[in-house]
């Protein structure tokens, strides 16, 4: 079926349960549509979906798999019984700025003698930066400081090499992709190196250093570091900020991810760092009820604000802070940076939008282009391009760099089924960097190379590109009421966290006549409406449904597709349908 955005749907079948999901559905307390989505996820029988639905920390892999990490708790263990420093490396999204604050917080249970830094987007870029180092390592008070890397370091051989030879020890904990050359890191620990067998490459930058720090503990214990007026940190308090920084990141929300995102909100929801708890409390989230859009769409862009326009230092600040005023006042700022990052978003999305070409008529199979913004809200828009135009989008912009000069930066966004990063590998005599995932990467390349650079990626892409014409999956039909029905919202609580691999459930609803339709947003950009109900009207939302508020007042009966989510505004909440798509009856 064919929805008014030209897309298409597969429409669900009658749903009729069978005995055993009847069976199964009375043994976990649910409606048998909640195991039929679940079923249709891979996720069938009593013991997969207990440990779906309940996941502990029990069922986290060992440590101990992952290639280096003994070694890294080692050096660890020998800096912290010298006194010598420890220099923790991050990076400035949200996925580093976590890990370096959940490090930062748990060795300072050991040792004061931490130093920790991230890099300015604009003055040093992704990873580690040779004249930074040289800063670093000459105001410590160490002749072998310990370098830690989180969330980078893996595309960093020629500055691991310097720090190496000015008396480093470093240990790189790192998730991405690694580059062409090795890295002489005295430890590496990254699921995606060859010889490890750790069981989840998957893992996002966060969810290494908590691993590290989980190894680090369990060797201090054996090594009779604790005694009886040293007792062990407890981990599961930096699990908030490992749920934060693993759903920003977009990896994908299974196995190991479910269970310490779903632990996170554990902690999220009772007692959460004091910074996490200042975020929460400028987004107006109570905390009880927080949800992964509440992360994706509140407290992850409020973080990323600080790399973005400003310094990532500031969340960092945030988030290693226990004054909570100080956290209200820093919260406050990232507030205001967010707000003043959305609008330089939406100007450059707007001037940049009608420069992509449409599809299916065009030929081209991916969007290029040089533009004149900051480079710290490219990804966004790249994003926000990549969802309108279902292509793969690649903006940069020109900025002094202190190695290279004058040169270009960019950002890299993808669709299912073109691996990025891999293209950009097969462009790698263009660029003077590249690193990242399937579906996201940045890029550093001269200005010279621009346009043979864009031939190429556009050369290879179509090579792998194919027109994705497989409908749109809908996961069952349900009313608007009884999806919106307490007993279903507490039932789709437990399929949390959503997000990659683990996508919100999408609901059909047959004949709903709407009414009461009305533009709302800053510039008429989304739809409000309600769908007419035999006791009651249920309010439903489009975001980014403006332009069709006519077509929706030809006629009045449509078919819906739709989720749900809370709607917060001053401390209140309330459920709400938001619109997926719409579909002619």
């Amino acid at each position: 079926m064919k929805s008014i955005t030209e897309k298409y749907w597969q429409k669900p079948l009658p749903f009729i349960p069978t005995i055993e999901e009847k069976a199964l559905a009375k043994e976990f307390n649910v409606y048998p549509e909640i195991i039929k989505i679940l079923s249709d996820r891979g996720i069938k029988g009593s013991r997969a979906i207990r440990q779906f639905l309940f996941p502990t920390l029990q069922d986290i892999a060992d440590p101990a798999t992952l290639k280096g990490i003994d070694k890294a708790a080692e050096l660890v263990y020998e800096t912290i019984m010298a006194g010598e420093d420890i220099i923790v490396w991050g990076d400035y999204d949200v996925d580093g700025v976590t890990a370096t604050s959940l490090l930062v917080r748990f060795l300072r249970y050991f040792t004061s003698n931490i130093n920790w830094f991230v890099p300015n987007r604009f003055i040093h870029g992704y990873g580690l930066h040779r004249a930074k180092l040289e800063e670093l390592i000459y105001k410590s008070h160490s002749s072998s400081p310990l370098l830690v890397t989180v969330d980078c370091g893996m595309t960093n051989h020629e500055e691991i090499a310097y720090a190496k030879a000015a008396g480093c020890r470093i240990i790189v904990t790192d998730h991405h992709e690694p580059g062409e050359h090795e890295v002489g890191a005295d430890v590496i620990i990254n699921p995606k190196q060859n010889g490890c067998s750790f069981e989840n490459d998957d893992l996002a930058g966060v969810g290494l250093a908590f691993y590290l720090a989980v190894r680090i503990r369990a060797f201090l214990k054996e090594k009779m570091f604790f005694g009886e007026s040293a007792g062990e940190p407890n981990l599961k308090q930096f699990l908030d900020v490992v749920a934060i920084g693993t759903i920003a990141d977009m990896v994908p929300l299974r196995r190991i991810n479910r269970v310490l995102v779903k632990a996170g909100f554990e902690v999220l929801n009772s007692i959460p760092l004091p910074g996490v708890a200042a975020l929460l409390e400028s987004s107006d989230i109570q905390s009880g009820n927080i949800t992964s859009e509440d992360i994706a769409f509140q407290i992850a862009p409020k973080i990323n604000a600080a790399g973005r326009l400003a310094e990532a230092s500031l969340a960092v600040e945030l988030l290693l802070e226990d004054d909570k005023e100080a956290c209200r006042k820093l919260a406050r700022k990232l507030t205001r940076l967010n707000d003043s990052r959305k609008k330089e978003c939406r100007k450059c999305l707007e001037s940049t939008l009608p420069l992509a070409p449409n599809r299916p008529s065009s030929h081209d199979f991916c969007f290029v282009e040089k533009i004149d913004f900051s480079i710290g809200i490219l990804g966004i828009v790249a994003s926000q391009m990549v969802e309108k135009k279902r292509v793969p989008v690649i903006l940069v912009a020109e900025v002094e760099d202190t190695q290279y000069g004058k040169v270009l930066k960019g950002s890299c966004r993808s669709v299912s089924g073109v691996n990025i990063h891999a293209a950009l590998q097969k462009c790698g005599a263009y660029l003077l960097q590249a690193g990242g995932h399937a579906m996201a990467a940045g890029i550093t390349l001269l200005p010279e190379n621009f346009e043979i650079f864009k031939q190429r990626i556009s050369e290879v892409i179509a090579t792998i590109q194919t027109d994705d014409v497989r409908p749109g999956t809908v996961d069952i039909e349900m009313t608007v009421e009884k999806a919106l029905s307490p007993e279903t919202i507490q039932q789709l609580h437990l399929l949390e966290p959503f997000g990659v691999d683990n996508e919100k459930p999408v609901f059909y609803d047959q004949n709903v006549i709407t009414q009461d339709i009305r533009r709302i947003g800053k510039d008429g950009d989304h739809l409000c409406f309600y769908k007419r109900g035999k006791f009651s009207n249920s309010k439903c939302i489009a975001f980014r449904f403006g332009d069709h508020d006519r077509l929706l007042r030809q006629r009045k009966t449509w078919d819906l597709l739709y989720t749900i989510a809370i709607s917060r505004f001053k401390k209140a909440e309330k459920w709400q349908a938001n619109l997926v798509d719409i579909i002619e009856c």
